[in-house]
């Protein structure tokens, strides 16, 4: 009977760290789930800044991005220039 007891006492503390294990596993999920959601908002929030211009190779802007916007906008609209 006493190796019946310590079978089933063995078995529950066995069931116990799995149920824990899995509501940890669980509330891990969880947290990733709103990690990504985190960064997925982060990176649409980043690139919400950024201007696309149609019509253009990427990175043809060279290292002034700014003179490259001020030159395309007198060349597509010379009635702005100075």
């Amino acid at each position: 009977m006493e190796c019946l007891a310590e079978l089933e006492t063995r078995t529950e503390s066995i069931e116990l760290k799995q149920l824990r294990n899995e509501e940890q596993t669980n509330s891990e999920e969880a947290r990733i789930v709103e990690m990504q959601r985190k960064l997925k908002d982060f990176d649409n929030r980043q690139r919400r800044n950024n201007l696309c211009v149609l019509g253009k190779p990427e990175d043809v802007e060279g290292t002034d991005p700014q003179v490259f916007i001020v030159q395309l906008f007198k060349t597509a609209f010379p009635e702005l220039a100075d």
